[in-house]
């Protein structure tokens, strides 16, 4: 269900929401060496980039933009654990900037190419619930905003993501 927010235009809502974006960034790559090229404004600008020519209701309304920002940041932080990946297994020594993005993951034991193959198959079995991981784990939301943000009563909400967290850790090992 689509909020009730009046449109903005690009600039407000990057405006509105940059902040919010960067600090999530942030916890993505805060274990990083100092001097890496591929730091939180990085990420944070990358995401904004995948959404800036979208013409959907990317730009209706913050709850929107909150969800397709949360859904570019897993995107390309998927899609950079698995280019590093292929290099690894093709011995590739090409340089790849956000490869410490990746380390700090590994460094949280969180295989994110497995995270995102186990959230695409738990979307089969409930679509709602794999926007709330997203939501949570790429987006930065807490639980309370995340059940409010898909318009789901808060205690039947924490009972769902209970459930969810099993399923995704039993598809996960």
């Amino acid at each position: 269900m689509e909020s009730s927010d009046p449109p903005f235009n690009r600039e407000e809502l990057i405006c509105a929401l940059y902040q919010e974006l960067r600090r999530r960034a942030i916890l993505h790559v805060r274990d990083q060496p100092p001097g890496v090229s591929f730091g939180p404004t990085a990420l944070t600008h990358s995401v904004i980039l995948k959404l800036w020519n979208r013409t959907d209701s990317v730009w209706g309304s913050q709850e929107s933009f909150v969800r397709q920002a949360s859904a570019a940041m897993r995107t390309l932080l998927v899609d950079h654990a698995r280019n590093r990946s292929r290099a690894k297994r093709n011995s590739c020594k090409e340089f790849l900037a956000a490869d410490e993005v990746y380390k700090s993951y590994q460094q949280h034991s969180i295989d994110l190419v497995a995270l995102d193959e186990a959230l695409e198959a738990f979307k089969e079995t409930s679509p709602v619930m794999a926007e709330a991981v997203v939501l949570h784990f790429f987006g930065g939301r807490d639980l309370k905003d995340v059940a409010q943000i898909l318009n789901i009563p808060e205690r039947t909400f924490r009972d769902q993501w209970k459930a969810a967290k099993a399923w995704l850790k039993r598809r996960m090992r």
